[in-house]
């Protein structure tokens, strides 16, 4: 899949193929962050990676207050309206719908935002820059987001023209070339995966044709089951995270998104609002006192007893994702230190 992916998006690149992205918004979560994003779009440009004809646009979240993946994307569609209208003048920057900002374009949004807290030297640039043990196709190295614009550009071949939103934290890996286009309003690519791991994630309920009939989200394994969600084979079908979104079918619904957009900029403006009294609150408040400091004179001791934590499992068997798709159990044990027991030491580890 991986080596057919290659092979299509080279073609792309080259033009010898159509239907490459117009646009790519990599959403950020602040401007710092996205000031690294913009050199890395740009020693790209400069590398020849992406398909010639692509825009690239860098959206930090407003203020650089988290605002989740739905104000995100939000914010990449306006980003996107503002280049595609600018020149028509404010008139029909102020009128134009998100059908027909998507109608005749191919836009990716890849969520960025999140940082590396595992990988302390990818820390500052984020998951989606973290480095892989692959060339890329144009010969540079290659990073998590090269390996995932190389299969979602393929993808978006294929869908035909509309939004495709994908998660950044994650190396979706696929035959593009299988993807078929739908003339539903919205397609979700979903993985299969056994009940008892699908509990703690999204989870498409689908009928036979491949339509979703709902969407559980953290239901439980017993829920999975009564919602119809499990099929004969065990197999439940996770969100991966991969939305796409069709302009000319979302315009049954389009008012409701362009009333959202709406809504998005009242809100920022009432935020910053909100913010400028707090600080001003903040300016106007009398200092605290200082708390005296605890000084101990020489020769004193002053004896600390606390719990004491240990990792039954290995290290860290009580965080995501483990503890999320494997589950756990809350373990005691008593500690001997130094002749003495402590008996309220806690760890957390697999079941």
């Amino acid at each position: 899949a991986a080596q057919r992916n290659r092979a299509l998006y080279d073609r792309l690149r080259q033009g010898r193929v159509t239907g490459a992205p117009d646009f790519l918004v990599l959403t950020a979560a602040n401007e710092r962050q996205a000031a690294a994003y913009r050199s890395e779009m740009a020693l790209r440009a400069r590398r020849g990676f992406f398909p010639k004809g692509l825009r690239t646009l860098v959206v930090p979240d407003p203020h650089g207050r988290r605002v989740g993946t739905g104000g995100a994307t939000l914010s990449a569609l306006r980003a996107v309206a503002r280049e595609c209208w600018r020149p028509a003048g404010a008139r029909l920057r102020r009128s134009g719908s998100v059908p027909g900002l998507l109608a005749g374009r191919r836009i990716m949004v890849i969520h960025a935002g999140g940082k590396a807290v595992r990988v302390p030297g990818d820390a500052a640039p984020g998951k989606v820059f973290l480095k892989l043990p692959i060339p890329a196709v144009d010969g540079g190295g290659s990073t998590l987001f090269d390996a995932l614009f190389v299969t979602l550009a393929c993808a978006q071949q294929r869908l035909g023209q509309g939004l495709l939103v994908a998660s950044g934290d994650v190396l979706l890996l696929f035959d593009a070339g299988a993807v078929r286009p739908t003339t539903g309003a919205v397609s979700g690519f979903a993985t299969p995966a056994p009940a008892e791991q699908a509990a703690r994630h999204g989870v498409y309920v689908c009928g036979d044709d491949g339509v979703a009939r709902r969407f559980l989200h953290k239901a439980g394994e017993e829920s999975l089951r009564a919602g119809g969600a499990v099929d004969a084979l065990e197999r439940t079908w996770v969100d991966t995270g991969l939305v796409g979104f069709r302009g000319a079918a979302l315009a049954e619904r389009a008012g409701s998104v362009d009333l959202a957009l709406q809504l998005r900029r009242r809100a920022d403006a009432h935020e910053e609002t909100a913010f400028g009294a707090v600080s001003e609150a903040m300016g106007a408040a009398e200092p605290a006192r200082r708390q005296a400091r605890l000084a101990t004179p020489m020769g004193e001791t002053i004896t600390v007893e606390l719990p004491v934590r240990i990792d039954f499992g290995g290290g860290w068997s009580d965080t995501p994702p483990h503890s999320l798709e494997r589950s756990g159990t809350a373990l005691n044990a008593a500690v001997l230190l130094d002749g003495r027991v402590y008996p309220w030491s806690l760890a957390r580890g697999t079941a």
